[in-house]
């Protein structure tokens, strides 16, 4: 017996849009870079190792007394094959295709496609960071089954972050 839409839109909503595709606001504080949860500054912050092959452009332009660098990263894609895109991985938060939990839903082919992230820091004329925003927007087309459903999908999207330094 294959499941009715109901079913089916029950469970994509349960599995996948339930925990993957919701906002959420978090704000810290650090002291000596640990937050009161245990939370340390450098497993909260922006990851910061993009190697220079995975950079499509670069800028840097002054505002006002503060400056402005822009890094727009490579088109990449990740497959079942190839679950992590290299350079998405350094710098901001792709979908890891092999370790997503989507409870009974089994994918049987996807490819999810980062036409480029962009990733923004202000820094203060006295050198200090001010702020930074990754923008990761993403599409692709995958196929699952779903208790004896083959479904196909096709997503879009975006994950952003955008962070705020006091000091």
């Amino acid at each position: 017996m294959k499941p009715n839409s109901n079913t089916l839109k029950n469970i994509i909503n349960e599995h996948v849009l339930s925990k993957y595709a919701k906002p959420s606001t978090d704000s810290k504080t650090f002291t000596n870079g640990v937050a009161a949860d245990k939370t340390k500054a450098s497993d909260y912050l922006p990851k910061t190792r993009l190697q220079a092959a995975g950079v499509k452009s670069a800028s840097i332009t002054k505002s006002g007394s503060n400056y402005l660098v822009t890094i727009v990263t490579i088109a990449e894609k990740s497959t079942l094959e190839n679950p992590k895109p290299k350079y998405a991985e350094q710098c901001a938060a792709p979908l890891d295709l092999a370790s997503v939990d989507l409870g009974p839903i089994k994918v049987t082919q996807a490819e999810i496609n980062y036409p480029g992230i962009t990733l923004k820091a202000t820094v203060g004329a006295n050198g200090m960071l001010v702020s930074s925003s990754i923008d990761q927007p993403l599409n692709g087309n995958g196929t699952a089954n779903v208790l004896g459903f083959k479904p196909s999908a096709t997503v879009h999207g975006a994950w952003t972050q955008q962070n705020t330094y006091k000091y």
